[in-house]
Parts: structure tokens; C-alpha cells; sequence
């Protein structure tokens, strides 16, 4: 009874002075998206919570929840998360000291299912505009941002770490920094979209030749990318 009166007292003077007792969350460490603030969570998956839940997790997630019936299955926007920070640090030590509770053959499983899934869907928002009207607006667009006329798109290389994939044709991979690698040719749009991508060569390979060998030369030898060649009074017209 000593104790009840003793909290009595407490609630009457609080009363009394008018404050409040402040509320205590309790936030749930392994939901990334309730215990990271916005700016930590960006850092880590390089995306914002909105972009991850609203517009990129609705295009894998079908893929992922086809075997969401077998034993105890990881939700879908934990498995894209795996593979987002996977993609980020190259570390599945990181994914799982951020995503606690999940071994790390787990992790490897979620991650191979994400890629596949992103694999899949490559070719429905990685292509070339097909419509003339869409070229030449790329086109304006580019030349708005730089003044620079006649701009379809913007390609480079890019150089991607992978491990040792064999030891008698290792070497083929060892770029020229030194890394077992693959070299990436892709091709951007004017706002920052990727219109196409190569993975097929090894690191030595140099950018010209992946350029040589890619379909997107073929394009423009072929003339499938239409009318490109926009004289600059259609620019100022716009």
C-alpha cells in the first residue's frame, strides 16, 4: 500500500505542475525501416524508404513471394533490402549487422533471388526509346541541360569487383587497376536513366572494344536509332 500511495502522490503533483510524462517507443531493431531515421537509412541502401517501398519493391515482389508458402519465408522487403546492402558494401557481414537475426547462407539465398528477379525485369526499363518523338525529346533534353546538340545518350565504363572465377582463366578478368573484375558499358539518358547496359566482358577488355562488340554501335550503324541527326533551330524553336 506504501508503494501505491507513494505513486498517488507523484500523479498529483505532476498534476499539480502540469507536466507531462513523456512516452517511451520501443522501436523494433530489426524492421530497418521503423529504426533507421531517414538520412542513416539513405546511407546504408542507397535509396529513400519511399523509393524502396513505392516504386522498387513492387516490381521484384511478385518474383519474390513465389515460394512464400515454404517453410519460414523472409518478406520480400527484407530480401531487397539484403540485396541492396549487398550491392552497396559487398559485405554480407554488413547485411547482417544491419538486418540482425539472419544467417549468412540466408542472406546469400536472398540476394541471388533479388538479382535474378532484377535480371528478369531488365529489358521492360532498360532499352532505348523507340518512338522518334522520344529520341528527340532526349535529345532537346540533353541540349537544355548543356547546349550541346545531336546527344542521344551518354556511355562509360565502369569497372566491378568480382572474385577470382577461375584460375586458369583468371587473368582474362584482372583489369587494368589490378582487381579481378568485369567491365560494364552502359548508356544513360538525360536524366540520369539507364537506357542500356553490357556485362559480358572480362576486365581487361578496354571500353572502345566493348563498345566495338556491343549492340548499341549496331543500332547506330543501322540506323535504328531514327532521325538523330536534329539541326539546332529545332532546339530554339522549343
Amino acid at each position: 500500500m506504501e508503494d501505491l500511495d507513494d505513486f498517488l502522490e507523484f500523479m498529483d503533483m505532476a498534476e499539480v505542475a502540469h507536466t507531462k510524462i513523456p512516452k517511451r517507443y520501443i522501436r523494433d531493431h530489426s524492421n530497418p525501416f521503423e529504426f533507421l531515421y531517414e538520412e542513416a537509412f539513405k546511407k546504408r541502401f542507397k535509396f529513400s524508404k519511399e523509393a524502396i517501398m513505392y516504386y522498387i519493391l513492387p516490381i521484384i515482389e511478385g518474383n519474390l513471394a513465389k515460394d512464400s508458402n515454404r517453410g519460414l519465408p523472409v518478406p520480400p522487403v527484407l530480401q531487397l533490402l539484403m540485396a541492396l546492402r549487398f550491392y552497396a558494401t559487398g559485405n554480407y557481414q554488413a547485411v547482417t549487422g544491419d538486418l540482425r537475426g539472419f544467417t549468412q547462407p540466408t542472406v546469400c539465398r536472398c540476394i541471388k533471388a533479388v538479382s535474378i528477379a532484377f535480371a528478369e525485369k531488365l529489358h521492360e526499363y532498360v532499352q532505348f526509346p523507340k518512338t522518334l518523338e522520344d529520341q528527340r525529346s532526349n535529345i532537346r533534353t540533353f541540349y537544355e541541360i548543356a547546349e550541346f546538340p545531336n546527344v542521344a545518350a551518354c556511355i562509360d565504363g565502369t569497372l566491378i569487383k568480382i572474385a577470382n572465377p577461375d584460375k586458369e582463366i583468371g587473368e582474362i578478368f584482372r583489369s587494368r587497376k589490378g582487381s579481378f573484375s568485369l567491365n560494364i558499358l552502359a548508356a544513360a539518358g538525360p536524366r540520369g536513366e539507364i537506357l542500356y547496359i553490357d556485362v559480358r566482358h572480362p576486365g581487361s577488355t578496354h571500353d572502345s572494344t566493348c563498345f566495338d562488340r556491343s549492340a548499341l554501335k549496331l543500332f547506330f550503324m543501322e540506323n535504328r536509332i531514327k532521325d538523330i541527326n536534329i539541326k539546332q533551330k529545332h532546339f530554339k524553336e522549343k
